[in-house]
């Protein structure tokens, strides 16, 4: 059954790339609200339809969740129109999550390319909260340029030194003059 919500927050990722946080307004449907890594949303737009996004957030904290977006149709553009304050519906969870816990005692490694990261957000969170469950969390992520790398401002949290529990290899295709990490395909990342 569709639940309304609101949207409380937009942030701009990339070029035409929107992350939209969500309240469900029920407050015993938003309290009930669970999800696992990998598992979507339906989102509608009141009048124009309804589109499967991937949950691109930590699902230990469901109350405010986000959903992120590239814009490239009716929907999407729909959806861009809608600024903070405006209501959409959800239909969620649903999908087969990721198998995370079956990577328990070994390496967990994570491959994403551009829009790619968003539905693997979630399964990274979990992993880092069960920390002790791996032995390494590898994360590699390739994007067209330095602009198209979602959630910029945590992967440079993730690369820092004193982070020492996540392994993170950033690259892009084509980089900017101040673009410190490697340059090719994710696959070029292999060999580390």
């Amino acid at each position: 059954v569709p639940q309304v919500a609101t949207i409380r927050r937009v942030v701009a990722d990339a070029e035409e790339t929107y992350t939209y946080w969500v309240e469900i307004d029920d407050p015993e449907a938003r309290r009930l609200f669970a999800f696992q890594p990998g598992q979507i949303s339906l989102i509608g737009v009141f009048g124009v339809g309804e589109i499967p996004i991937s949950i691109s957030s930590d699902p230990s904290e469901p109350l405010m969740f986000a959903h992120t977006v590239r814009v490239c149709g009716r929907v999407t553009n729909a959806l861009k129109a809608l600024k903070e304050g405006d209501q959409i519906t959800i239909r969620a969870p649903f999908g087969r999550p990721w198998p995370v816990p079956h990577a328990r005692g070994g390496d967990l490694l994570v491959i994403a390319g551009g829009l790619g990261m968003a539905p693997v957000r979630p399964a990274i969170y979990t992993a880092l909260r069960s920390r002790g469950s791996f032995r390494r969390i590898i994360v590699l992520v390739g994007a067209r340029n330095p602009e198209q790398i979602l959630f910029r401002d945590e992967m440079e949290r993730w690369k820092s030194p004193e982070r020492a529990d996540i392994e993170l290899h950033l690259t892009v295709d084509v980089p900017d003059a101040d673009w410190p990490h490697d340059v090719g395909l994710v696959t070029h990342l292999f060999p580390k």
